[in-house]
């Protein structure tokens, strides 16, 4: 039987984690450490990441969320960022009533509104993708200043760069993926959607989310993309949420 590989720490309520692209659930969450005094924090490394990296060649937004929602054994709640936000509203749709809370930073659901700047960054996403030529250390720069980021930090490319090429292979591009908003909120499942307020086009996605699914909405910046590395400020906004994260009204 396929199974992620995890880490579970702490003790107290259940939170998991999903990291993004091209990088572990070590890497993506290491600002999240603090919670195990209060939660039971799990943190998977996605299929083709990690200790994960020998289950897929690629990314696999669907294998990820499958075996995810397979190894739920309590309800939880699910916290996701970038494509691993978009596994993260996958699993809530697939095992609704394991899913206590669900939190997104970021997904790039480029496609999922039609407006001139998601568009932009949506072409410019896929012919990325489809750059074979380039080194992975160009292909890196390219991409991390699409997101806003600064290409010219060597620091942060030396951590992302070795987790390229699963990017690279992925089994579905995820601005292509269509986000399971009716089953989230048909399940009233509580959600917070946050965003770094570094790039438009992100702020743009997660203001749609938030308002199709009722949800709480926080901007939190300081890093770029990958709100949840702010620490402190990320880990305040989510524990509230998580402290009384009432479910909506069921859909009619």
């Amino acid at each position: 039987m396929e199974e992620l590989a995890s880490t579970t720490s702490g003790s107290g309520p259940p939170v998991v984690l999903i990291h993004g692209g091209m990088n572990t659930g070590a890497i993506a969450w290491f600002a999240q450490a603090e919670l195990c005094d209060r939660y039971r924090v799990k943190v998977y490394d996605r299929a083709g990441y990690g200790a994960s990296a020998s289950l897929s060649a690629g990314e696999d937004i669907s294998l990820d969320a499958r075996l995810i929602a397979e190894d739920l054994g309590e309800p939880a709640h699910v916290v996701g960022h970038s494509s691993g936000a978009i596994v993260a509203m996958y699993v809530a749709a697939q095992v609704p009533t394991m899913v206590e809370s669900l939190t997104v930073i970021e997904p790039p659901a480029y496609r999922h509104v039609d407006d001139p700047r998601l568009r932009e960054i949506a072409t410019a996403t896929d012919a990325l993708m489809d750059d074979r030529e380039s080194s992975d250390r160009e292909w890196l720069k390219r991409f991390v200043a699409l997101l806003g980021g600064d290409p010219q930090r060597d620091a942060v490319l030396d951590i992302l760069e070795p987790h390229i090429s699963t990017v690279r292979r992925s089994a579905t591009r995820a601005a292509d993926v269509d986000l399971p908003i009716d089953a989230i909120r048909a399940a009233a499942i509580p959600v917070l959607v946050v965003s770094g307020g570094n790039h438009e086009a992100f702020e743009v996605v997660c203001n749609a989310i938030a308002d199709e699914l009722d949800a709480r909405r926080a901007v939190i910046p300081g890093a770029g993309h990958a709100a949840q590395m702010t620490g402190q400020p990320f880990n305040e906004t989510l524990e509230r949420f998580l402290a009384a994260p009432t479910r909506n009204p069921p859909a009619t």
